[in-house]
């Protein structure tokens, strides 16, 4: 069964009931909504609680589809949002992906892969790690008979770490039937479904060529919705800047993928390139929750902020930045742009602002960006408690929930250690007929996705006071339509108020708890027309408790934990006699391990008559210990087959944190992407779920194949260097005179990128024939027929000087072949010496690139 607590919320007064139903959900969501239930002009909020008893109907449950399109198709994911591991070209790239997309110009009708082989994927990029999918669907590529016949999936987090589908209760990798012609939808629903924001299609089969279009099913976390930058929803008054370069690159204009048009440029540019420059977002509100930020670059100019703050407040003059991590002080610096059109986005610990502020920081060519803001409303706006329609002096607002008036204690509590207790009514016999009412107010977020911060918030405000009719009903009482005096007098005979008022987060339950304490006493007297009551003899006066100083330290050495110690609380009574301490969570005595986060101890002391008082102890751990994180060595690759880049794999790196919590890894280069020639260093970062961050770095060295090592030519020898111009290594044989080579020998032979000889030349008759001519045993004619000038020396080849000579022959032959040398450099020419009359014949080494 279910319990609900209605409360209806007038221009003059709060009205609180309680009615019961079945529902098939633990809990129901809270609701507020305009409806007329014999009351005028009024606003409902229906908190529920109960237990799950196999019960079924859940009476207006705004309970969530989450089988809808997540935009592929209409648009809602941006083409920054689609990535692939290849595209044919520009016109078959990601963007085209999307389910029934056309061609359109010179635009195709999908995406189309470069290589047709099972490396090949096409990944949306939903920028919620909490987005749920329900469902896919494919087609062919509409202007060709190319499509995928079968796929897998792959989904993740953190974009590094990939896991293949499998179906519930099944081991082996789902592999999933795709198209048989151009245009038909095949659709599949997922059971279990998946939770990730990276989702990936790859193709297995495919006939013609891997081309598919694409939708997902789903729905994303409640509260991760852009707020209406892009869309227009955010007007252009609300937006702003420290500066402008001009009207056309004003404030208005940075808005994510906002486009040029005409003379309106494609960004917000500052006027000066410093960095107290900044674009400010007003959302008109304090109570929406921001929980996302992305940036672009200039659509219509290379200009792009690299890395950016961000600042946010309520007044639009005092700010406060964004740090690495609840409860410190460093400023975060987000990771900003790399060209005009990707987008960057950035999931954000939950905070309440009405101005945001992004302040770049670095930045290539100028200053300019597109941006938007993601989260959501308030739950509730405002709820006057007062009952007379204004604001009282004091408020506290927390979760877009804004409470106002006479409260006397109000705490709140978003430790998620603390468990509430079952809802109950409990009612306590005295000779005065005293009852206590206890009533725990539950709501639970259907999505499991609330945002309230930890923190404290404490404020003294005076009773309220209520009129508790028989039939159950409490009605505020205006305070003044009532003596006050002493707290014993009241209009109907009944003195109430609220006490010891907190809200708690447990899990994913949001908890509001309301003692409200109401006294029966007898008649005394009447004045001016209102009938008195006074306490005869009765104790109401609640004893006094002294909490402890909270206490703040970081987590012991690779540990998730740390032992504190602290003194018990102190509590005092007007009887004289010692109250009851008890606490809430129970069990928790000094000293004691304490996790990472902030952990509240409710003391309450309770005296001989009932009454009770409850005060708060907080103890704060901080992780302050970066994750370990371990690379994989350096590696070394052969470069295979055409094309500049070789394909390289890698395991990532493995890693462990002291808060025993997931670990989140970032790269720019992932497994399983092409390197061309040369060193690379690939850099890992990982991030604990408290901020913090470590490294590490490891080489990838990609190396061109090595050419067969052909001896240099008998008597003679070979000059080589390394030229960029031909892209290889570059060798020119030499005879010494007055020998002549056994046939022509080609201008120059190039070792290619492939591993193979290239004998080049301009003449066409020259022998191709490989490996090149030797030079002759006996002296041939003193003007030499089948070489060229520079491919002779005299002397002997190991002697310095005759080297010098040899390798300026090969400068002299680039600039009589291509009319420069290209900076060749004698230094970077090496000799190697043929066998001779009077040594050895050497070998010339394996020619690399």
């Amino acid at each position: 069964m279910i319990s609900c607590l209605i409360l209806y919320v007038t221009a003059r007064n709060i009205v609180i009931s309680f009615y019961t139903y079945i529902c098939a959900e633990l809990f129901c969501p809270i609701k507020l909504s305009g409806r007329n239930d014999g009351h005028n002009d009024m606003d409902r909020v229906d908190v529920c609680f109960g237990n799950n008893d196999g019960c079924s109907i859940c009476s207006g449950n705004d309970k969530r589809d989450c089988d809808g399109p997540l935009g592929l198709e209409n648009g809602d994911i941006t083409d920054g949002q689609l990535s692939a591991s290849s595209e044919w070209n520009w016109y078959h790239g990601a963007r085209r992906g999307r389910l029934n997309v056309q061609k359109q110009g010179g635009l195709r009708g999908a995406w189309s892969s470069r290589r047709n082989d099972g490396n090949q994927w096409l990944q949306i990029d939903l920028f919620d790690e909490n987005a749920q999918v329900t469902g896919i669907a494919t087609q062919g590529r509409a202007d060709w008979n190319q499509w995928v016949t079968k796929y897998r999936l792959q989904y993740a987090v953190d974009g590094v770490n990939f896991q293949y589908y499998k179906e519930q209760g099944q081991s082996a990798i789902k592999e999933f039937t795709g198209n048989t012609d151009r245009n038909t939808i095949v659709r599949y629903n997922l059971n279990p479904p998946i939770t990730a924001r990276f989702i990936r299609f790859r193709p297995v089969s495919w006939t013609g060529h891997i081309s598919m279009r694409a939708e997902l099913y789903g729905c994303f976390s409640k509260c991760l919705k852009p707020l209406g930058v892009q869309s227009g929803e955010i007007s252009d008054k609300q937006l702003s800047a420290s500066s402008e370069w001009d009207i056309n690159h004003g404030a208005k204009r940075g808005r994510l993928n906002i486009k040029r048009n005409g003379p309106l440029r494609g960004a917000w540019s500052s006027r000066r390139n410093d960095q107290n420059q900044w674009i400010q977002i007003d959302l008109l509100t304090s109570h929406t929750a921001v929980r996302g930020v992305a940036t672009q670059g200039r659509d219509d100019w290379n200009q792009w902020v690299t890395k950016y703050r961000l600042q946010y407040g309520n007044d639009g003059e005092n700010f406060d930045f964004y740090t690495v991590a609840a409860g410190q002080s460093a400023i975060k610096d987000f990771a900003g742009n790399k060209d005009r059109h990707t987008i960057v986005f950035h999931k954000l610990r939950a905070f309440f602002a009405r101005f945001i502020r992004i302040l770049p920081r670095s930045w290539h060519g100028h200053v300019s960006m597109r941006t938007e803001l993601y989260g959501c409303p308030a739950l509730v706006e405002n709820m006057d408690l007062n009952g007379d329609g204004f604001a009282s002096q004091s408020e506290v607002e927390s979760f877009g929930l804004k409470w106002k008036g006479d409260v006397e204690e109000f705490d709140l509590n978003a430790d998620g250690k603390l468990s509430p207790e079952e809802s109950k009514i409990m009612t306590y016999k005295s000779i005065y007929d005293v009852k206590k009412i206890l009533c725990h107010f539950k709501a639970t977020d259907t999505n499991h996705d609330l945002f309230v911060t930890a923190g404290e918030l404490k404020k003294r405000f005076e009773d309220f006071k209520y009129d508790i009719s028989p039939n159950g009903v409490a009605e505020f009482i205006k305070e003044g339509d009532i003596d006050v005096a002493d707290n014993k007098f009241s209009y109907h005979g009944q003195l109430c108020y609220i006490k010891d008022t907190s809200m708690m987060l447990a899990g994913s339950k949001l908890t509001m708890v309301l003692a409200i304490i109401c006294m029966m006493e007898k008649v005394l007297a009447t004045d001016q027309g209102r009938t008195k009551y006074l306490q005869e003899g009765k104790d109401i006066k609640p004893p006094n408790i002294e909490c402890p100083d909270n206490v703040f330290s970081n987590t012991e050495p690779k540990k998730p934990t740390r032992r504190m110690k602290w003194r018990r609380p102190f509590a005092t009574d007007n009887s004289g006699h010692m109250p009851t301490i008890t606490s809430f969570p129970k069990g928790i005595v000094s000293p004691h391990d304490f996790p990472i986060g902030k952990t509240r101890i409710i003391y309450t002391a309770t005296d001989h008559s009932g009454n009770s008082h409850s005060c708060v102890f907080t103890v704060t751990i901080v992780d302050k210990e970066p994750p370990k994180i371990t690379c994989p060595r350096d590696m070394e690759v052969i470069k295979t087959g055409p094309g500049h880049t070789t394909v390289v794999h890698w395991h990532p790196p493995t890693t462990n944190d002291n808060s025993g919590g997931h670990v989140v890894l970032f790269t720019e280069s992932v497994a399983g992407s092409g390197f061309t020639a040369g060193r690379h260093q690939i850099t890992y970062k990982a991030t604990d779920p408290s901020g913090n961050k470590a490294s590490c770095t490891f080489t990838i060295t990609v190396s061109n194949p090595k050419c067969p090592a052909y001896a240099p030519p008998l008597n003679g020898l070979m000059a080589c260097a390394h030229s960029h111009l031909l892209g290889g290594t570059v060798c020119t044989p030499q005879c010494n005179l007055p020998r002549d080579f056994t046939r022509v020998p080609a201008h120059m032979y190039i070792c290619q990128s492939t591993g193979t000889w290239f004998a080049w030349d301009s003449r066409p008759v020259v022998s191709q024939e490989l490996p090149w001519p030797d030079c002759t045993d006996v002296d041939g004619p003193v003007l030499f027929r089948k070489g060229m000038s520079w491919q002779s020396f005299s002397g002997d080849c190991l002697d310095p000087k005759v080297q010098k000579l040899a390798k300026q022959n090969l400068v002299k032959a680039f600039i009589d072949v291509f009319g420069q040398d290209f900076g060749l450099m004698a230094d970077d020419i090496s000799i190697a010496c043929g066998k001779s009359r009077r040594n050895e014949k050497s070998v010339l080494p394996g020619a690399g690139n």
